[in-house]
């Protein structure tokens, strides 16, 4: 006898088939992905493929240096000293600044804070910055406090067409009938010819014993301030800082930051 013909497979077999496969290797693959994540797997020895998001460098900013204020009637008057220790430039940064309270908490209200924005800060730049905060006439501010955001590096090659730029020859006059102070200083670029990239000008006070107590910030085209002052001030001390570039928050191009 022979043996019978063996039973030839039916195509709803064939698909069967195929079904059961592709689910053992989802099911496996699965398997591996959970051994991925599971932080026990992880600790036995498991190696994970590093991903292409690996975190990016953290960015380099300048350190405040100092700071100081005084207080009239409400308003907050306060300088800041920043200087840079950073290898590349730090760009599109935004200077956040607060009052704090006789009790050391933040002071609380839309104009109890400011934002100052610094297109760019050079490598052993050391820069003066002032505003104004309003924090109401029954509040009492210890100090301020000043923290970056929003900010980037850029490689200091991006500024070499910039001159050196310093405000010398610093004079005072009044206080006038209204109370106010105007303060000049004569601008000196190197090359003199130099044409800035939209420069601005901020004027620091300082009193007799060193400590800073005002700063702001002209609208003008040149060192010029037409301001009424705090007493106290020690005006062999004064000084004018000038801050260039185009504000922008970051990211930014090098071509719009430095006026190219």
């Amino acid at each position: 006898m022979t043996d019978p013909e063996p039973e030839r497979m039916q195509p709803g077999h064939w698909l069967l088939i195929g079904l059961i496969t592709l689910l053992v290797v989802g099911v496996a693959a699965v398997t591996v992905l959970r051994r991925d994540q599971d932080p026990d797997v992880r600790a036995a020895g498991v190696t994970i493929a590093p991903t292409a998001s690996s975190p990016a460098s953290p960015v380099c900013v300048p350190e405040v240096a100092e700071t100081g204020q005084s207080q009239r009637e409400g308003l907050v008057s306060f300088g800041i000293v920043l200087t840079s220790d950073c290898p590349q430039a730090t760009v599109a940064g935004l200077l956040n600044v607060v009052a704090i309270g006789a009790d050391g908490t933040v002071l609380k209200g839309d104009q109890a804070e400011a934002g100052i924005l610094l297109p760019a800060v050079l490598p052993g730049q050391r820069v003066g910055l002032g505003g104004m905060l309003l924090v109401g006439f029954d509040a009492s501010v210890k100090s301020i406090r000043a923290s970056f955001s929003d900010t980037q590096n850029m490689p200091v090659s991006a500024f070499s067409s910039w001159p050196a730029v310093h405000v010398t020859d610093i004079k005072h006059r009044g206080p006038d009938s209204s109370g106010h102070t105007q303060v000049t200083g004569v601008l000196v670029t190197e090359p003199n010819t130099a044409k800035l990239c939209n420069p601005r000008y901020f004027l620091l006070l300082r009193n007799t014993a060193g400590a800073l107590i005002y700063g702001v910030e002209t609208y003008k085209e040149k060192p010029f301030f037409d301001e009424r002052l705090p007493t106290g001030i020690d005006w062999s001390k004064t000084e004018i800082s000038v801050v260039m570039g185009v504000p922008g928050l970051s990211p930014v191009s090098p071509a719009r930051v430095t006026c190219q």
